[in-house]
């Protein structure tokens, strides 16, 4: 996994070399990989987060390459309870939201000269060496919040 989010998979066979088993290109960088067995125990899965909050799933089977996301994958039964839960959460948002927009007309009285604004973007960046080309790579991502 790199920050330049290519994910390679490597074999190792009994006196050979590395074997590229799979490989992918993602569109943004990884920031945390894992295996496990997430969706079934016949076969262990990569589990890949990228820095986004993606979270994707790669099988580990020779037949099937795509990555999954866990929202592709899960199913929620729609109940009365799983309704009557999800109005609670609409209405607690709206709620919330309420009392951000009270608080934040309330900073904009008080600031007067000044606008309260959110963020637009959020930006992740590195800088790191490359000693055999003698220079610093650097690496600036920025991600609109949605």
């Amino acid at each position: 996994a790199r920050v330049n989010g290519s994910l390679e998979v490597y074999g190792f066979d009994i006196n050979s070399e590395p074997e590229l088993k799979f490989s992918h290109q993602l569109a943004e960088s990884i920031t945390s990989i894992d295996t496990g067995y997430v969706m079934s125990m016949d076969s262990g899965d990569i589990v890949v987060a990228t820095y986004s909050g993606k979270v994707l799933r790669f099988l580990n089977t020779k037949t099937s390459k795509i990555p999954l996301s866990f929202d592709r994958q899960l199913s929620i039964e729609e109940s009365g309870q799983t309704q009557e839960k999800i109005e609670k959460l609409r209405n607690e948002i709206q709620t919330l939201e309420e009392q951000v927009s009270v608080k934040r007309n309330l900073y904009q009285k008080e600031s007067r000269e000044l606008i309260a604004s959110e963020a637009q973007f959020s930006i992740k960046h590195s800088f790191t060496l490359l000693p055999d080309e003698a220079c610093y790579l650097l690496a600036i991502e920025i991600w609109p919040l949605v």
